[in-house]
């Protein structure tokens, strides 16, 4: 099956455990990746036999700056569930990281990786991109 990526689409979020990290911000970014077939497209060279890339961007900048959650597990199913029933896609990886979290060490960014398919099954995250 084929996969349509979106890499880095990046804003700034009001997601985090704590009030001030809710109120401050911090800049996010998504990484998307739909399996569907992309053959109808490939031949007839139509955008509407496909999933559009901007779709797919403004989905994820909608969701994560008119929301505010506490968990980017929450931000990331959202997308995830959003993805799914706006597009024909079989399933969707999203991968969301908040760069430059207060946290000891001082990590450049900290994030979660999920899978979700149209059919529920449980999916394997695989490598989203090197």
């Amino acid at each position: 099956m084929d996969r349509i990526f979106v890499e880095n689409i990046s804003f700034v979020g009001h997601h985090g455990v704590s009030r001030k990290e809710r109120a401050i911000g911090h800049q996010m970014l998504v990484d998307l990746v739909v399996t569907c077939d992309t053959r109808r497209a490939g031949r007839s060279d139509k955008l509407a036999e496909t999933i559009d890339h901007e779709v797919l961007a403004r989905i994820a900048h909608q969701l994560g700056t008119a929301n505010s959650f506490k968990l980017l597990e929450t931000l990331a199913d959202r997308i995830a569930s959003a993805v799914l029933e706006a597009t024909p896609a079989l399933a969707v990886e999203v991968r969301v990281r908040k760069t430059s979290p207060t946290l000891p060490g001082l990590p450049a960014a900290t994030g979660v990786t999920i899978a979700r398919s149209r059919d529920g099954k449980q999916l394997a995250v695989t490598a989203l991109l090197p």
